[in-house]
């Protein structure tokens, strides 16, 4: 073998290497690539090039896990269907009708849920926390079937922990009469919420 197979056949087998230890800057050579298996099983493979370390992560079946965030300057086509994990989405109902409510400020008490993607709606509070910011699309259904007779009016609404009332729906003593079974309000609203709100 001459000299030149010789630095090439060497040159091949000192590029790749596996490590047993997450690759950092310090620890590589300018051009050199490294494989690394992380505890969360995944192959990684790092290159440092000008000075900079490269990472992308390998895949056996196609799928891919990123721990950081995915910035994207073009279009996205899925042709697939999307699935996505951790939405915030819950549906709260009230499972035993609410009597005889002051004629203060309520918390109206629902204490079921028939889902709840992120565990944020709390049973025995009658809260959701906000898991991530972001705008929510909120509505709610409510019947009322009697109210004090000394009522002019009452007010329902949302309250945010942190921005206070919101998405507010008047009942009027007009329509609630003794011919009148029940008063039906329901109300969609969008919502900037913090995460961490209630």
């Amino acid at each position: 073998m001459d000299r030149v197979s010789r630095f090439i056949n060497n040159s091949k087998q000192n590029k790749i290497r596996v490590s047993k230890a997450q690759p950092s800057l310090q620890s590589m050579r300018e051009g050199e690539e490294v494989l690394y298996m992380s505890p969360s099983k995944s192959l990684m493979r790092y290159r440092k090039e000008n000075g900079i370390l490269w990472s992308s992560q390998m895949s056996r079946n196609g799928d891919y896990s990123f721990d950081g965030d995915i910035k994207i300057k073009g279009d996205i086509a899925v042709y697939g269907m999307p699935r996505m994990a951790n939405l915030p989405v819950f549906e709260a109902y009230m499972d035993t009708t609410q009597s005889n409510m002051p004629l203060t400020n309520t918390l109206i008490e629902f204490d079921g849920t028939n889902m709840d993607n992120t565990g944020g709606f709390d049973t025995s509070t009658h809260l959701y926390t906000v898991p991530i910011s972001g705008i929510y699309l909120l509505y709610y259904n409510l019947c009322f079937t009697a109210f004090d007779t000394g009522m002019t009016y009452a007010k329902v609404n949302f309250k945010a922990s942190q921005s206070g009332y919101f998405g507010i729906c008047r009942i009027d003593d007009k329509e609630f009469t003794s011919d009148t079974a029940y008063v039906q309000k329901s109300l969609t609203v969008t919502k900037s919420l913090i995460a961490g709100e209630t």
